[in-house]
C-alpha cells in the first residue's frame, strides 16, 4: 500500500484487539491485489442512548487504481453487528466482493447479459 493504514475510532476508545483484526484483512487483501494505494477504516460506536445493545457502524474507504471503493453499514441494519468483530468482518467481505468486481471488470471478465430475443413464437416465411 502506497498511503499506510489509517483506522479511526469514533465515540470509543481506541481498541488495539480490533485495529489489529483490520490490519489482518487489509494485509489480506493485499494479497489477493497488490495495487491498492490506500485504506482508511472508520469503526463507530453509537451515542448511548440506546435502550438495547450498541450495534456499530464500519466505514472503509479503499483506493486502488482507477477506482474507490467505498463500504459503509449503517449499525441498525443487521443485529449481529452488536459484536464489533462481527461488523468488521461483514464490512470486509463487502469490500472484498467490490474488489473482486473491479478486477473482473479490468480484465474483461464482467457477465454481459444475453440480447433478450421477443417476439410472437411463429415462423414467418
Amino acid at each position: 500500500m502506497q498511503i499506510p493504514l489509517d483506522v479511526t475510532f469514533r465515540n470509543m476508545d481506541r481498541d488495539e484487539h480490533v485495529a489489529r483484526r483490520i490490519n489482518s484483512h487489509v494485509m489480506k487483501l493485499e494479497a489477493f491485489h497488490d495495487a491498492i494505494i490506500s485504506c482508511h477504516v472508520v469503526v463507530e460506536a453509537p451515542h448511548h442512548r440506546h435502550r438495547k445493545g450498541e450495534r456499530y457502524h464500519v466505514g472503509i474507504r479503499l483506493t486502488v487504481p482507477h477506482r474507490e471503493i467505498t463500504v459503509g453499514r449503517e449499525a441498525h441494519e443487521h443485529h449481529t453487528h452488536e459484536d464489533i468483530h462481527v461488523a468488521v468482518h461483514d464490512a470486509f467481505k463487502i469490500v472484498r466482493r467490490q474488489l473482486q468486481d473491479h478486477l473482473r471488470e479490468l480484465r474483461g471478465r464482467t457477465r454481459q447479459r444475453r440480447p433478450t430475443i421477443t417476439g410472437t413464437g411463429r415462423l414467418m416465411v
